[in-house]
């Protein structure tokens, strides 16, 4: 989910920013949200949007991380690129059979014989290359734990630089903000998003720093009321998880399933280029099926399977033990400068301001 990167760009440690501060840095500046954790906006809770970062949320805890979404995809992609390297050679020896002359088997190898090697030092390159990126990229989603989010105890837990050991540290000290860099390409001035967070050593000296590009200062916003409003709102103001399709066999068999039932139901076309509804016509079918042949047919489904399997190691005991619920007794409450602020910031929303002006106008 996030490219982590040391404390360089913004000083954290010498001053502390507030919520609303603006604050530049060489390319640019940030404006930050948190600490103490304030609304990017003005709240209500039609705005609450799904988000595909949520994998698990309930009444104690939420879970952000990335999903094993799109790796049958990458591996499809590959394949398909390496075997349409042999399906190009093929058709290469078959005219060459028939340019050769003669009996079309015997001027078919001897075709075959010239040019085998080469095609299979490119092939194997090709091969390699693909399989390297797949397990490396398999690998490196491992390796990324979410961070968890426990409501009632205040808290959230991380890993910090793909350690195995996680660390708790409180909301509130929380530090977030979204970044403007510009920068030139000699003949235009572009300007890039970041949403960043970083999350409080426990020796309370530094920083673990996370940033993520994100397309604007919105998709910013919307990541940390994600986050915000799962810890600070009441539940009509939760974030809600986007349903999430297991890229597995099953999948596979199951739309293979409903796309031949639907062409054999019919209306069938013997051509047309729509190819997002394979039983559209004979064409796309054999597409379809052409596409997934040189993909090595059930492949893909099989990678993402255990790619998925390699995330879902189990957690320590005591973050088990740290993530069950507490009695609604034992719950930690907001700190008064928290819910200080928080009233301040609101009336100032409803009275037409924003997080960059509240700093100027609040009293």
């Amino acid at each position: 989910m996030f490219r982590k990167k040391k404390n360089q760009e913004l000083d954290l440690t010498q001053k502390e920013p507030c919520a609303g501060e603006r604050r530049k840095f060489l390319a640019g500046e940030a404006v930050f949200f948190s600490p103490k954790p304030m609304p990017a906006y003005h709240l209500k809770s039609e705005d609450t949007v799904p988000s595909s970062e949520i994998l698990e949320v309930n009444d104690a805890y939420m879970d952000i991380g990335v999903r094993c979404q799109g790796k049958a995809f990458q591996v499809q992609f590959g394949l398909v690129s390496i075997n349409a390297v042999s399906f190009v050679a093929l058709l290469i020896l078959t005219h060459a059979g028939f340019f050769y002359g003669g009996p079309f088997l015997d001027a078919f190898l001897r075709a075959f014989n010239e040019i085998v090697f080469g095609i299979s030092i490119v092939y194997l390159l090709l091969a390699g290359i693909v399989w390297f990126v797949i397990i490396k990229t398999s690998f490196e989603y491992a390796r990324q734990r979410p961070i968890r989010f426990h409501r009632q105890r205040r808290e959230i837990c991380y890993y910090p630089d793909g350690r195995t050991t996680p660390v708790i540290a409180p909301w509130e000290q929380i530090v977030s903000w979204v970044a403007l860099s510009r920068g030139t390409t000699g003949t235009n001035v572009m300007t890039t998003y970041t949403f960043g967070m970083a999350i409080p050593t426990p020796d309370g000296k530094d920083y673990w720093l996370l940033r993520q590009p994100v397309y604007s200062v919105g998709e910013a916003q919307r990541k940390w009321e994600t986050m915000r409003s799962y810890m600070d709102e009441p539940q009509k103001n939760w974030p809600r998880s986007l349903p999430f399709i297991k890229e597995d066999r099953a999948m596979f068999d199951a739309e293979r399933e409903r796309i031949w039932a639907k062409f054999k139901k019919g209306p069938r076309k013997w051509l047309s280029f729509k190819f997002t509804d394979p039983a559209d016509s004979y064409f796309t079918l054999f597409c379809y099926y052409f596409y997934h042949i040189l993909s090595c047919w059930k492949i893909p489904y099989l990678v993402s399977e255990w790619t998925d399997s390699l995330n879902k190691k189990p957690l320590p005991e005591n973050i088990n033990e740290w993530s069950q619920p507490l009695p609604k007794n034992e719950w930690q409450q907001p700190s008064e400068a928290l819910l200080t602020q928080r009233t301040a910031i609101k009336k100032h929303y409803e009275a037409g301001g924003n997080l960059t002006n509240f700093l100027q106008t609040k009293h």
